[in-house]
């Protein structure tokens, strides 16, 4: 089984993947959402594995969402309050405004999207 540990950059999400693959399974690190599924067979493979393979994202993906929805996937989301991700970012990545605004106008855009997706622990 592949569990995808996804979650709003400064959100808790290293800490949720961290939870996660020490209560579950084997952790197999993190993916940047366009390679995500560029190394398909590999997340194929974990798919199908009995033993769980964890691996953590930030991007949306509509390629997990429909491997969620035939239930080969699992999906685990974490947010936080806009305002402190905002302030987060600011502090400890000292991002410029645009980068900044770029940023959390994806992050809510994730939410809105995945909050809708059936089967996914948020």
């Amino acid at each position: 089984m592949l569990v995808i540990c996804n979650g709003m950059y400064r959100s808790g999400s290293t800490l949720q993947y961290n939870i996660c693959r020490s209560l579950v399974g084997k952790g197999e690190g993190f993916f940047e959402g366009n390679q995500l599924f560029n190394s398909q067979d590999q997340f194929l493979e974990w798919s199908k594995d009995p033993l769980f393979h964890v691996i953590k994202i930030h991007n949306f993906s509509p390629k997990a969402v429909e491997m969620s929805l035939n239930g080969s996937v699992k999906i685990c989301y974490i947010y936080r309050d806009i305002r402190d991700v905002a302030a987060s970012l600011k502090n400890k990545d000292k991002v410029n405004d645009q980068a900044l605004i770029t940023t959390l106008d994806a992050a809510i855009e994730t939410y809105h999207k995945i909050k809708h997706v059936p089967n996914v622990l948020i």
